[in-house]
């Protein structure tokens, strides 16, 4: 780690302008402000990049464990989307609100035609098994929701419903292979 001698990318000051200000640290070739700046920086607004960038991260790290779903099988124009959003709570929810709506049409169809290339005794199972997932769906991602968490849980709780439905549909789609 060293520390950066040159202007600081998040509130465009340099070093000592500001009598709180303090050195960036680099670590893996990226720049992390000390604990103490951010703190002496409350009430600062943020620059766009890090207002964008910020939740898009949050969103990727909450999909990591998602390894079911290639390349999460999402839409592009949900992609397009959460771009334009740049962060913004209120576009975010949107964005993912219509995925949810395209990825449940999805799901429904997959469903249905797994469903139909299957024996009657194992329809009756996956009829079972579909109750139970819906049940857990919905009951894991309302967990997310924290009430004290902020709106970044909302996000996260609603991306889930959205995720874990993408994933169902292709896993459905693939028992038919």
């Amino acid at each position: 780690m060293r520390t950066c001698a040159t202007c600081c990318a998040t509130c465009s000051t340099t070093p000592g302008s500001m009598p709180e200000h303090r050195a960036h640290v680099h670590v893996d070739g990226r720049r992390r402000a000390h604990t103490a700046r951010i703190q002496s920086l409350r009430g600062h607004r943020m620059s766009r990049p890090v207002r964008t960038v910020f939740p898009m991260l949050l969103l990727a790290i909450a999909a990591i464990p998602s390894a079911h779903a290639a390349a999460d099988e999402a839409s592009a124009g949900f992609t397009r989307c959460m771009e334009a959003a740049e962060g913004v709570t209120v576009d975010m929810l949107n964005c993912i609100d219509a995925e949810t709506v395209l990825q449940d049409a999805r799901l429904n169809s997959e469903y249905r035609r797994t469903l139909a290339t299957l024996t009657q005794e194992r329809q009756a199972q996956l009829r079972a098994v579909q109750r139970v997932w819906v049940q857990f769906r919905d009951a894991n991602c309302s967990f997310l929701a924290d009430p004290d968490g902020g709106t970044l849980h909302t996000v996260l709780s609603v991306d889930c419903r959205r995720r874990m439905t993408t994933e169902r549909a292709s896993e459905l789609a693939d028992l038919r292979r």
